[in-house]
């Protein structure tokens, strides 16, 4: 497994686990995962 797709699924995982976590609405995760 490279590293490009390893790091693209620790991104993914971070940011769906953020997004079940963060059920009221945050202007810091918004600006934080920006992209």
């Amino acid at each position: 497994m490279s590293f490009k797709l390893l790091l693209t699924l620790v991104v993914l995982a971070l940011t769906a686990f953020v997004s079940v976590n963060a059920q009221k609405p945050g202007e810091e995760y918004d600006e934080a995962f920006a992209i």
